[in-house]
């Protein structure tokens, strides 16, 4: 037989995070792995793995009852088993969710016997809030619309009345479950083809009003170039308005080729010539070949 380390041995403390099946397993294997087979050596070595408060309880117990390997185990889970269980219990209450075919009525059943056999104690506010966080988004819907307004403010008996009227009115008329989960996604089928016509609208919307805005765009850019160009003037393409034109007082002679003035005409001295002798004649042709200024006729 060899003598056993003390940092070998497991230890148990008698916490919740503890499993007191998996502490035991491994005490065995440690004793058969160093030859303490007998009861009398286990009984003797099972104290030193014991700690806090798993110790404690340990020294209450009547030497006298327990004289075998058996009835130390049998004791241990007695006291220890239940209570890790118990955990599981608890973890088991705040991961509850009501079935896809169960009644609220059943639901808040199943969630109390959780619950009690649970071991744990919660103020009423917060049992509720558990309870209410397994119900399905559906239904709490349905729920607020039977109570008008906000079932989360409702003491907890309220909500259980309320659980089991809705249960029963819904088994009267003859819905099961799964019905009811059809007319819930048919309303949601609906409500998503609300909500994609609503937003194919808002895309024509804001598709006819970008093209009106490009519209406006390009209208306000003809405008800015109609702006730009006014202060050109078409005929001799200087900045200065049409009416301003100095060429408008100016008298360009049409019958010489070369651009100048009509009193400054070459060919002028010989009409002189030709028409000297009859009274008015050279004033006329002097008008007859000068440009009109621009402008209203003064008659």
């Amino acid at each position: 037989m060899k003598n056993i380390s003390p940092s070998t041995l497991p230890h148990f403390h008698g916490l919740t995070t503890e499993d007191p099946d998996t502490f035991l397993f491994e005490f065995v294997v440690i004793c058969q792995t160093y030859d303490y087979t007998d009861d009398e050596k286990k009984l003797k070595l099972f104290p030193s793995t014991l700690k806090d408060a798993a110790l404690s309880w340990f020294m209450v117990l009547l030497g006298d009852s327990i004289t075998t390997w058996a009835q130390m185990q049998q004791a241990f889970n007695n006291k220890y088993r239940d209570y890790y269980w118990s955990k599981d219990n608890k973890e088991e209450v705040f991961r509850m969710s009501i079935g896809h075919d169960e009644s609220l009525e059943d639901y808040e059943e199943r969630f109390q016997l959780s619950y009690k056999g649970a071991r744990c104690t919660l103020d009423l506010e917060s049992l509720k809030l558990v309870l209410l966080r397994g119900v399905r988004e559906d239904l709490l819907g349905n729920l607020h619309l039977l109570t008008g307004g906000d079932i989360y403010q409702l003491p907890y008996e309220d909500i259980k009345t309320i659980f089991i009227n809705h249960s029963r009115a819904t088994k009267k008329k003859g819905w099961g479950s799964q019905p009811i989960a059809n007319t819930l996604s048919s309303n949601l089928s609906i409500k998503g083809e609300i909500g994609n016509m609503l937003e194919d609208f808002k895309s024509e919307m804001l598709q006819t009003l970008a093209l009106q805005m490009d519209t406006m765009n390009i209208k306000r850019q003809q405008e800015e170039a109609e702006r730009a160009l006014a202060i050109f003037c078409p005929i001799c393409t200087r900045r200065h308005p049409r009416n301003e034109c100095p060429l408008n007082s100016i008298a360009i002679c049409s019958v010489y080729e070369e651009n100048h003035s009509t009193a400054k005409c070459p060919s002028l001295p010989r009409l002189k010539v030709v028409y000297q002798g009859v009274e008015g004649v050279t004033e006329q042709l002097f008008y007859i070949n000068q440009r009109r200024p621009h402008g209203p006729r003064p008659y």
